[in-house]
């Protein structure tokens, strides 16, 4: 299993990892650079508590299309609304947890995820995690409610909703 991540777009909480073991993220910045064995891609990566960096959709496509090839199912780490659109857009089959954008997603957005059969692991335990160190203590409470209420909308309008992570939150 490889893990893909947008160009310099390594997760805030990753650094310490990657310091600390010598590690190199994989982080294409052209679909051409895009030739490992995908599972997980970041469509959206948290590189700063405010701040979310894109993968190119050029890069998520090949990356899609690639894995598909291979018969392997595509999971996104999409952080935000961008990351959800970019996931759509690549085709991805599962998001692997809600976004940090305030309230409910949009029936637009959620009956665009319908459309591409795509499936959600809400993962609220995330964002309390990953929020730890954030400057304001109630970032992480107000990122799980949105997410609550983000995996409400989409079971309501029939999507399909797994439990699970590669990381042990739920």
């Amino acid at each position: 299993m490889a893990t893909l991540f947008p160009p310099n777009g390594l997760p805030i909480y990753l650094h310490e990892f990657k310091n600390a073991t010598g590690w190199t993220p994989d982080e294409p910045a052209t679909p051409e650079e895009e030739s490992k064995d995908i599972l997980k891609l970041f469509t959206g990566s948290i590189v700063a508590y405010e701040e979310a960096k894109p993968m190119p959709l050029d890069v998520a496509r090949a990356a899609v299309v690639e894995a598909h090839r291979e018969g392997r199912l595509v999971w996104a780490h999409p952080t935000n609304i961008q990351g959800v659109a970019i996931a759509r857009d690549a085709s991805v089959d599962v998001l692997a947890h809600t976004t940090s954008a305030p309230g409910a997603w949009s029936s637009e957005l959620v009956q665009s995820l319908m459309q591409h059969k795509m499936a959600l692991i809400p993962t609220l335990k995330l964002w309390k995690y990953l929020t730890e160190g954030a400057p304001a203590p109630s970032v992480g409470a107000h990122m799980v409610e949105d997410g609550v209420e983000q995996g409400r909308e989409f079971s309501r309008a029939g999507g399909r909703v797994m439990f699970g992570t590669d990381v042990g939150l739920v």
